[in-house]
């Protein structure tokens, strides 16, 4: 996960924006993240890898998660279904890496 979606995602629970049960992705830690490039580039690896978590989590799980990593009341957590909202990103991003 990067910074910006980190502070967007700490934004939008203050807000009370909703989170999507059926939008998926592989979050990542950036610390996790920033380990694995700094091993990668010593590699001789594709130019283009999928580094993520292995797990698939909806955004709303992701926000539960997150809230509860930083000690916030998890009632600020609101469940949207993606179809509900106008919006033009992909319901699923995830990759099974198995």
């Amino acid at each position: 996960m990067e910074i910006a979606d980190l502070t967007q995602t700490i934004k939008g629970l203050k807000e009370g924006h909703p989170y999507f049960e059926d939008e998926y992705r592989c979050p990542i830690f950036v610390n996790d993240l920033c380990k694995t490039l700094l091993e990668l580039a010593e590699l001789n690896v594709p130019p283009i890898l999928h580094i993520a978590r292995p797990e698939r989590l909806s955004r709303y799980e992701f926000a539960k998660r997150l809230v509860d990593g930083l000690g916030l009341d998890r009632q600020k957590v609101k469940k949207g279904l993606q179809k509900d909202f106008p919006t033009i990103r992909p319901g699923d991003v995830s990759l099974d890496s198995s």
